[in-house]
This record gives structure tokens, C-alpha cells and sequence, in this order.
């Protein structure tokens, strides 16, 4: 006795016809795909709209805003923000003019002034080089006395080297030679 093995029930109460099938999928799909499409031009529509706007609000937001304080007139500033911002940590000055502008427009600013065919200056440079790289808020600067003989006169500077510490413009503070820092300048930048 063969037994036939018979189809399992199908749920659909509708007889399956293949070709009524792919037909009914084929259909489905297309209107999915039409909808799809429908909806990305809606979105992309609606992403342009957005876009347009915020781009509108970040230029009111950029015309409204006062520009950002100069890294000087900062207490603490970054590092990167201040080697940006300048070219070199230790400029040389060339005229009474620079040094003015550079004094009075720096907020703590220490300001060397040297002499090329000074041994003594060239050890002083050195260590207010490294100083330059330790100590971000506060600017230094080399002067060449010959070429700012009226700065020179004005601060009464006679013995070389002098380095002056400004403050707001004001010097506050005066090291001349190597005067308190011992072994003239050679034990090493931690005394300064």
C-alpha cells in the first residue's frame, strides 16, 4: 500500500495560482519603489529647506558675535593658540617704534637688550630663549641697543646685559648683567 503524501495546508483561503502571484509581487514592489521615491525627493526637499536655514542662522549667529579677545589680553592662554599666532617666541626688535608698540601692546612682555659683539649677550639670549618656550603668557623680545638709541636713553640702560620685565607698559622689573643669578649666567636657566 503506497500512501500519497498530500500538500500542507495553506493558510491563504485563495487557491495559488504562480502566475497570479508574481503579478500581485511585481505590483506590491512597484508601488513600494514609487513611494520610495516619492519619499527621497520629499527628504531631500526637506534637507535642502534645513541646510538653507541653518546656514542662515550660523551667519546671524557670526555677524552678532564680537570677535574673539586678542590671545595678550588673555590671563591664560594655550600654547598652540600663541605659537599660532606668532612667528617666532623670541623676535629681535629693530626700532624705538617696535619696542614702544611692543611694550605698551603686550600685556607681560620681558624685553632683553643687547649688544651683537657681547659675549655675555648671546648667553643672556640663550636663556631667555628657553624661557620664551616655558612661559606662554608672557612675550619676549631681544633689542638691539644700536639701532634704539631713545628707548635706550629713556630707561637709563648703561650696563649690558639688561633685561627688562614690563607690565601694562610699565617696567617693573629690571635684571642688569647677571646681577642675583650666579656664575654669570653659566649655572643654567632655573636661576632666571
Amino acid at each position: 500500500m503506497a500512501t500519497a503524501t498530500k500538500p500542507p495546508p495553506s493558510n491563504n483561503h485563495e487557491p495559488q495560482n504562480p502566475d497570479t502571484v508574481d503579478t500581485k509581487d511585481d505590483t506590491n514592489t512597484d508601488a513600494l519603489l514609487a513611494s520610495l521615491e516619492n519619499e527621497s525627493e520629499e527628504d531631500s526637499a526637506y534637507r535642502a529647506s534645513r541646510i538653507e536655514q541653518l546656514n542662515a542662522e550660523f551667519a546671524s549667529a557670526q555677524a552678532t558675535a564680537p570677535p574673539p579677545p586678542h590671545p595678550e589680553s588673555q590671563s591664560t592662554t594655550s600654547a598652540s593658540a600663541l605659537n599660532s599666532h606668532y612667528d617666532n617666541a623670541y623676535p629681535t626688535l629693530s626700532t624705538d617704534q617696535s619696542v614702544l608698540e611692543f611694550t605698551t601692546q603686550t600685556h607681560r612682555c620681558v624685553v632683553h637688550f643687547a649688544h651683537p659683539d657681547f659675549a655675555r649677550c648671546a648667553v643672556m639670549d640663550e636663556h631667555l630663549r628657553t624661557l620664551a618656550a616655558r612661559h606662554y603668557d608672557v612675550r619676549f623680545a631681544r633689542v638691539d641697543v644700536q639701532n634704539t638709541p631713545f628707548v635706550v636713553e629713556k630707561l637709563s640702560i648703561k650696563v649690558l646685559p639688561c633685561v627688562v620685565g614690563f607690565c601694562g607698559g610699565v617696567g617693573v622689573e629690571r635684571v642688569v648683567g647677571f646681577e642675583g643669578l650666579g656664575a654669570g649666567g653659566k649655572d643654567g636657566t632655573d636661576q632666571f
